[in-house]
């Protein structure tokens, strides 16, 4: 038993080219330890800096690993160039092999500010957020992604519950544009359990910043949590203004004897007319050829999201940015107010007005970014639900900086593309219910501005 130390309970830090564990294949092993009340500090504290090599995995020998009542139960820095991994839980010991509770802060705070490889595994633990005194812990698992390191994150066969906050909260934003991924798996796992057992906001809250980010949930439960079982939001950072569409005189309206000229113009299409198509429907203002980065969310093969407290998979895609979603083989059912709910927002700061010059002069306008989704939605393995409540495009945020040809209160236009299997040919169609009748899944799929695809 390690207890009640005035800072953390254990501290392993590595440095220069120094290792901590082989630094081939054999890891260092904290085994069976229980490790309680650092109140100021953390159960195990673990930093790998400079070109340094850190492997720790913590399991259960003849005595299980209990971490608790600590400020964070297990914190973890890979600020170096080197290699680190750290693996929670053996899957070959019983269920759970260990057990992390009742920590002030997070169960688990993993740091990525590096620039190496790093691999940090969950498997066959309980991360639970309840407190004998207290409000409930902050997040179960909480990943802050700030560098430039090629990094994995697979939790599996684990149960994250009763924290305050997320189950799982992800923040990725690099430090390099170029430079950086991380992939995330969350497999056969439970990120809230029921009515009872859930988490204070959502299952799994992810904000991607940069691109080389990935996220996939392959046979797993996020059940009960109070707002959103998975929401994945896309945010530009930097201005990303749409392409500048230049209207010389004699591409703009004019009036010639009572007639109106109409030559219709875009950045890539001749198309779009800035003083007539500009100020009224269908708002052709929206330009996909600006995107800032792409990513990606699996939910898979058995993967159940349902009876969350408000939406079951929240998607809200940022302008500039490109989500490509593949739900299949999963269980939507029963969330608050949708299963499915898809919102373009504004991301990146306010793009640059058009000006409309004087008579016989050139005018600028400038096309508005788009938030652009690819969704796959059934296909080989079709989806299911039943009491599901709808797949929703909800109002788009809109752009308030006034525009001379475009207004001061446009919505963010979506590109969606969503493909949805059919009867024949094809693959077998989704099962959803509505208290027992079926339902037609292309009237979640409203056209325009989004378009059901069959293949």
């Amino acid at each position: 038993t390690i207890d009640a130390n005035g800072v953390n309970g254990i501290t392993t830090t590595t440095t220069a080219t120094s290792f901590f564990g082989d630094p081939l294949v054999t890891p260092s092993i904290f085994n069976g330890n229980t490790i309680t009340n650092h109140v100021a500090g953390a159960g195990i504290s673990l930093n790998e800096l400079d070109a340094s090599t850190l492997l720790v995995d913590i399991i259960s020998g003849d005595c299980q690993t209990l971490i608790s009542g600590n400020l964070d139960g297990i914190v973890i820095n890979a600020l170096g160039s080197g290699n680190m991994q750290v693996a929670v839980g053996d899957p070959g010991n019983p269920f759970p092999d260990v057990i992390i509770e009742e920590n002030t802060d997070n169960a688990i705070e993993y740091n990525d500010a590096g620039a190496g490889t790093n691999n940090l595994i969950v498997n066959n633990t309980i991360l639970t957020g309840n407190r004998l005194t207290g409000g409930a812990s902050n997040n179960g698992i909480d990943v802050n992604y700030t560098g430039a390191s090629a990094a994995t994150i697979d939790v599996t066969d684990s149960i994250i519950t009763n924290f305050g906050l997320d189950g799982i909260n992800v923040l990725y934003d690099r430090n390099n544009d170029a430079i950086g991924t991380l992939a995330m798996t969350v497999t056969d796992s439970a990120v809230g359990q029921d009515l009872f057992n859930f988490n204070g906001d959502d299952g799994w809250d992810i904000l991607v910043q940069d691109g080389g980010a990935s996220f996939t949930s392959d046979g797993s439960t996020f059940v009960g949590n109070a707002v959103d079982g998975i929401r994945l939001r896309s945010v530009a950072e930097a201005q990303f203004d749409g392409s500048i569409v230049t209207l010389t005189p004699a591409q703009q309206d004019v009036d010639v004897d009572g007639n109106l000229i109409n030559d219709f113009v875009s950045a890539t299409n001749p198309t779009l007319n800035a003083r007539a198509d500009y100020q009224n429907p269908p708002f052709p203002w929206g330009d996909n050829n600006v995107v800032d980065f792409t990513t990606s969310l699996s939910v898979l093969d058995g993967s159940v999201v349902n009876f969350n407290g408000r939406h079951g998979v929240r998607l809200e895609v940022g302008s500039s940015t490109t989500q490509n979603v593949s739900l299949q083989g999963s269980d939507f059912s029963g969330n608050t107010v949708s299963d499915i709910d898809i919102r373009p927002i504004i991301s990146g700061q306010v793009v640059t007005a058009s000006t409309d010059q004087a008579e016989l002069s050139d005018d600028i306008v400038v096309l508005d970014p788009m938030a652009d989704l690819n969704l796959l939605f059934g296909n080989l393995s079709p989806n299911t639900g039943n009491q599901v409540t709808q797949l929703v495009f909800n109002p788009a945020e809109v752009f308030s900086n006034a525009d001379v040809f475009k207004g001061a209160a446009r919505p963010v236009m979506g590109d969606f593309t969503v493909t949805v299997p059919d009867n024949v040919p094809g693959p077998p169609p989704n099962n959803f219910t509505f208290f027992g009748a079926p339902i037609d899944e292309t009237i979640f799929f409203p056209d325009p501005p989004w378009t059901a695809i069959t293949p």
